[in-house]
């Protein structure tokens, strides 16, 4: 290597020699690279008032000089080097005069190292500020068991609005800051987890500093293990589900309503997908009610696609089926008063009422079937019935 030339107190020169490698490393022969002061101009910006400050301390002192360094090549790219020098002698005054040293590439350790760098920047950021809690925990297996929470990302305190200390402690603090219908069931699980080391994949509520209910879904497994093969390190993650858990709350409690209205009205509800090249209906589901009012199951009608043919009385089956043909080829809605065979052979009136939706480029038609035989047999109806209907009575 050529070591930089005497402060400029110092009046003679320096007999220096470089390695022809020079020009694999950095482009430059020899003779260029012992060319005035070429080495100062190739020194990367960003390195290069460092560099000169322990360049000028080494040739003051006479101490080593070890840095990493950054050059610009003849070819303009950026060469990593870690260059290193010892004094070898000093002139007659004791000042250093001769240094010997070495210029390695280590151009591809540092950019591993940048580049790992910048992958640990983006998890630290992530476990810090993004849209997750990433914990770390240790089990100590006394008696009894000792957990030591190691981490816990900051988001955590802005999540659950109380403060990170709050999180550290053993597995009866976590548990006091759980919703109590989840408690049993997660302190079954916790317990599992830590003589299996898991992995684990839950949803349960905590309670936050400021009272608001927050799902999480919970992520994890152990990553160590003692010399016994029983874990002692764990990581995991909570992810803030709350608004998709109470979506779909909403969505079962209103799903539960409706069924409990389908299942106990007084009628029968239906539904019947619509076959565009057959033009055969088929029934996907047919409400409970059916088995007092028909005298069979909605299973048994169900697995029977012709049912309705069958049980429409022979007095109505024409015009009730002649009806069913022209709903279907207009879409207009259904609109029936007919009689059924029971299937104890008695005689029901029943009021149908229908109308057609597109599902998926299907034709569907969704209807009640309501039992309207006592108010035939008054006399009379409380209910606004189609014209074929009224002249059915007359």
């Amino acid at each position: 290597m050529r070591f930089p030339s005497p402060d400029d107190d110092e009046k003679t020169p320096l007999d220096t020699y470089t390695s022809p490698r020079i020009e694999d490393l950095l482009g430059f022969t020899t003779e260029e690279w012992e060319t005035g002061h070429l080495w100062e101009t190739r020194l990367h910006p960003h390195d290069r008032d460092r560099v000169m400050a322990a360049t000028q301390r080494s040739r003051r002192e006479g101490t080593p000089f070890s840095e990493e360094i950054r050059y610009l090549a003849k070819d303009g790219r950026v060469v990593w080097v870690l260059e290193q020098a010892t004094l070898l002698r000093r002139d007659e005054a004791g000042r250093p005069r001769y240094f010997q040293g070495v210029m390695l590439d280590i151009t591809d350790r540092r950019e591993a190292q940048e580049k790992a760098e910048a992958a640990e920047e983006r998890f630290r950021v992530l476990a810090e500020r993004g849209p997750l809690v990433v914990y770390e925990y240790a089990l100590e297996h006394s008696d009894p068991p000792v957990l030591n929470m190691r981490y816990v990302s900051p988001s955590a305190a802005e999540l659950l609005s109380m403060p990170i200390e709050m999180w550290r402690g053993d597995l009866d603090a976590w548990l006091t800051k759980m919703h109590p219908d989840d408690v049993e069931r997660m302190a079954g699980i916790a317990r599992e987890v830590l003589r299996t080391g898991g992995p684990w994949n839950h949803v349960f509520r905590l309670i936050a500093g400021d009272g608001r209910i927050v799902w999480l879904l919970d992520r994890g497994r152990a990553i160590e293990r003692d010399d016994q093969g029983r874990p002692v390190l764990f990581q995991g993650v909570f992810i803030d589900v709350t608004q998709e858990a109470e979506v779909h709350a909403a969505l079962e409690a209103s799903e539960a309503t409706h069924r409990s209205i389908v299942e106990t009205m007084p009628a029968v509800a239906w539904s019947e997908v619509v076959d565009a090249d057959t033009g055969r209906g088929r029934y996907r589901f047919i409400g409970p009610q059916v088995e007092e009012v028909f005298g069979y199951t909605p299973d048994e009608l169900l697995m029977e696609p012709d049912h309705f043919y069958r049980l429409v009385h022979p007095g109505d089956r024409a015009r009730v089926m002649a009806a069913n043909a022209r709903c279907d080829r207009t879409g207009e809605p259904w609109d029936e008063l007919y009689r059924v065979i029971h299937r104890d052979g008695s005689v029901h009136w029943i009021l149908g009422r229908g109308r057609r939706v597109v599902e998926d480029g299907r034709s569907v038609w969704h209807g009640v079937a309501m039992d309207v035989t006592r108010h035939v047999a008054s006399g009379h109806l409380p209910i606004v019935v189609g014209e074929t209907a009224e002249r059915e009575l007359r």
